[in-house]
């Protein structure tokens, strides 16, 4: 028999004794209407790291609701096994009530939660990219000018300018030439309707290194796209993106299967 939990007190000190599920997993979920009880897998990770087609070990709990008084409906399609979770949270509540992001926002209030804990579960990390972040590190070469990179964009058709966070145009060369962090690129047709664009959240240089964190916000899908492949003028390059590595090779195979 599992642990059991019929108040909020209870529930929470066994989340924090779990780290409260935070960067966690929801493997399954399934509400039963005839028995009303929502049965769920949550998991956290104990061993291992993030990068992909590496090795893992989860740390697992079926978790089980019982005489489900209210709760947030949930689809098939709205729920992914592999959202890494903000944490599961409990809610103000005269019953049981937890939270947690899946990455749709569920909440759950019934009488009682049962948990039992399962068997680690040993896997393969699968890999994924994001679509707002990308990280390049380039070896032999000094960090571009603020000019270089309106150069580059402009020879895939993209008419860009240098801003602040919700500032106008700005001329580029008021742009600091070597310490652009906190700038953004934005085609020049958007400034009046966007406060961002293309963000250089990090620049450095270390001896002839230098490395640059982009992140998009209020970007349109071809400036990023063209981004993607403005980086690969360089063959000394790794870019990461998601939990993935490349070197110039291996990320131009990865943009042709995207195509």
């Amino acid at each position: 028999m599992g642990k059991i939990f019929d108040n909020n007190a209870e529930l929470s000190e066994w989340l924090d004794s779990n780290y409260w599920f935070e960067d966690g997993f929801m493997l399954n979920y399934t509400f039963d209407q005839k028995s009303n009880s929502i049965s769920m897998l949550l998991a956290y990770q104990i061993d291992g790291t993030y990068e992909a087609n590496t090795q893992r070990t989860l740390k697992v709990f079926s978790v089980k609701a019982l005489a489900v008084i209210n709760c947030t409906s949930l689809e098939e399609d709205e729920w992914s096994a592999d959202h890494c979770m903000e944490g599961v949270n409990v809610t103000a509540s005269d019953v049981v009530s937890f939270a947690l992001y899946c990455p749709k926002f569920i909440e759950i209030e019934c009488s009682r939660v049962i948990v039992n804990e399962e068997p680690n579960r040993v896997e393969v990390v699968k890999p994924w990219l994001s679509g707002t972040e990308l990280f390049i590190s380039v070896h032999g070469a000094n960090l571009p000018s603020p000019g270089d990179w309106l150069s580059w964009f402009k020879t895939f058709g993209h008419d860009l300018g240098w801003r602040c966070y919700g500032g106008d145009l700005t001329d580029t060369a008021k742009v600091p030439q070597r310490s652009y962090d906190g700038w953004f690129l934005q085609e020049t047709s958007q400034m009046s309707q966007t406060t961002q664009g293309l963000f250089f959240k990090h620049c450095s240089q270390s001896g002839n290194t230098f490395r640059v964190s982009f992140q998009r916000t209020e970007l349109r899908d071809p400036v990023w796209q063209s981004l993607k492949e403005i980086v690969l003028r360089y063959k000394d390059i790794e870019i990461s993106s998601g939990n993935c590595k490349f070197n110039n090779e291996q990320w131009a195979i990865k943009l042709d299967e995207k195509e």
